[in-house]
């Protein structure tokens, strides 16, 4: 029997911190995955969850004090990076590139005192000057990224906890660099049907890594989707 929106992640409790590392923020991961396995409908990842899995999103956002996407994300399609009322203030809006090349015309809601760009130091002033005064710009190491620009939100931002949406990349980095703790995975009642070149994995990375085994915490099912939560293990 299915439970209401409102109960599957009521209660939720997370830490403040990586249990590994005091100066970085805990890190979770929150994805929807046809029954296929396919992240993402046309290449699209909004087209795969149903109403249910956008409420559990947005309950998810209210426990973070920053939501990260990478850029491709948000040049995939128009997304809102906030609560949507659920938390106050609202988390920040963090959007990592490589490239300086932001599409903040698909970010809806956006304010600009709460919006990040991490941009690697080896972009020029040129790339990123159309973000300048209409997003707050933050100067991250090359690569890998994700470490200090982590380090960077707990020690300059304040934050405590960061909710990573995507993309496969991104996650492949996450995982891969053993920097998220939790996730949270929806498994929506459709079969992409996608062909090979259209099929969007759930997480890449650019080179092989030994399989990374989940613990199981919850599982709820509401409307038919699926809502798994799973601890990370390192």
């Amino acid at each position: 029997m299915g439970v209401e929106p409102s109960g599957i992640y009521e209660g939720l409790s997370l830490p403040e911190r990586n249990s590994k590392d005091a100066g970085l923020p805990f890190a979770f991961m929150n994805a929807v995955v046809s029954v296929d396995g396919s992240a993402a409908l046309g290449g699209r990842a909004g087209g795969i969850g149903g109403g249910t899995d956008r409420e559990v999103m947005r309950v998810l956002r209210s426990h973070a004090d920053a939501v990260l996407v990478g850029a491709n994300t948000l040049r995939a399609e128009r997304m809102s990076l906030s609560s949507e009322g659920r938390r106050s203030p609202e988390p920040l809006a963090v959007i990592l590139t490589s490239t300086g090349d932001v599409p903040l015309e698909n970010l809806l809601n956006m304010d600009a005192a709460r919006t990040v760009v991490a941009v690697p130091r080896n972009v020029g002033k040129a790339k990123i000057g159309k973000l300048s005064g209409r997003v707050r710009i933050l100067r991250i190491a090359e690569s890998p990224p994700l470490r200090p620009l982590l380090h960077t939100l707990r020690s300059d931002f304040g934050v405590s906890r960061v909710l990573i949406e995507g993309g496969p990349s991104l996650f492949g980095e996450a995982i891969s660099s053993g920097l998220v703790e939790e996730l949270f995975l929806t498994i929506s009642p459709k079969i992409a049907l996608e062909s090979p070149a259209a099929f969007r994995r759930l997480v890449e990375t650019p080179n092989g890594y030994p399989p990374v085994e989940l613990h199981l915490i919850s599982v709820h099912e509401s409307a038919g989707e699926l809502f798994l939560h799973y601890r990370i293990r390192h």
